[in-house]
């Protein structure tokens, strides 16, 4: 999956979830958008990845207040339309950075990457006008995850990091930072704080869900931690990591798929229990798009950069 590769020209649709609250759904291979209508602007958070104009579909379509733009991780498939929004503040963690340098080195689509983002942290919070939304770190699946709490509607966007197809932690670039241990710290984190959200919204594969979720997914990760270990078919009606023959999370015998009571997790054996320093991991903002690739063996370098065998 990437930038270059855009699924079908498919048409946008949208539907209104609860309380100025909309989500939208493009190219098969994008996440899906929300927008968050506050009394002075609105909120966009993943703007996806497709090839119309997202942007436009908004303005014309949800809202014409002004728009900022806050992304929940890197992955092209939630920021490869930000571009779309230039001159709109983007809100990005620190550690997300790097990954909009893998973006931009992947992309023949240059200009969708033609903005400077906004580098926010932890407990930021976003104004809309009467609507505050407050970022959480939960990184992962992507070191540089944020979820994002709107505090007065109590609905949690959680990208990438809460879902119900299968939750990847299996990331092969990030040497010790995506671990089922650090995944399960993030879940007891977001559950002491479970009485701030009645839904959760992720990036892919259904949204709403309840916050029940969170509870599965800490008794999945306790059993991996047990030593029960997952399945290696890797595979859901969702996920297809063997499609792209140069992606390594497809051929790895490493991975393993743990599934309890409707969760999934996707995670590496080496990497159940935290090791080594998470500031060591390739995820650094200050590291160029070509120390980053230095880092990679072939395989992982072939996929970044796109390279056909």
């Amino acid at each position: 999956m990437g930038i270059d590769k855009f699924s079908e020209d498919r048409e946008f649709s949208r539907r209104l979830l609860m309380n100025d609250t909309w989500v939208i759904e493009g190219a098969e291979r994008s996440c899906m958008t929300h927008v968050l209508i506050g009394k002075e602007k609105a909120l966009v958070i993943d703007p996806g990845e497709n090839r119309r104009n997202i942007r436009e579909y908004i303005q014309n379509e949800i809202t014409d207040l002004p728009l900022c733009v806050a992304i929940t991780h890197g992955s092209w498939d939630h920021c490869g339309s930000a571009g779309q929004f230039k001159g709109c503040a983007i809100y990005i963690s620190d550690y997300s950075t790097l990954e909009l340098k893998v973006c931009r080195g992947k992309s023949v689509y240059d200009w969708y990457f033609d903005y400077e983002p906004t580098v926010i942290p932890e407990d930021y919070i976003i104004d809309l006008g009467g609507r505050y939304i407050k970022t959480i770190a939960i990184g992962c699946h992507s070191q540089g995850s944020f979820a994002f709490l709107d505090i007065e509607n109590k609905l949690l966007f959680t990208g990438d990091e809460i879902e119900c197809g299968q939750v990847l932690i299996n990331q092969p670039w990030d040497s010790c930072y995506a671990t089922v241990e650090r995944f399960r710290g993030n879940m007891l984190k977001l559950k002491s704080q479970i009485d701030q959200f009645d839904f959760l919204l992720p990036g892919h594969n259904g949204t709403p869900i309840s916050p029940e979720y969170i509870d599965l997914l800490i008794e999945n990760t306790e059993r991996i931690l047990s030593g029960i270990e997952g399945k290696t078919d890797l595979s859901s009606a969702t996920y297809h990591p063997g499609a792209n023959k140069n992606d390594p999370r497809g051929n790895n015998p490493n991975f393993r798929r743990s599934e309890w009571k409707g969760s999934s997790i996707v995670y590496d054996i080496n990497k159940v229990f935290n090791s080594g320093d998470p500031d060591e991991a390739f995820m650094q903002p200050n590291v160029s798009f070509e120390q980053f690739l230095e880092k990679l063996g072939e395989d992982e370098r072939n996929y970044v950069l796109g390279k056909k065998r």
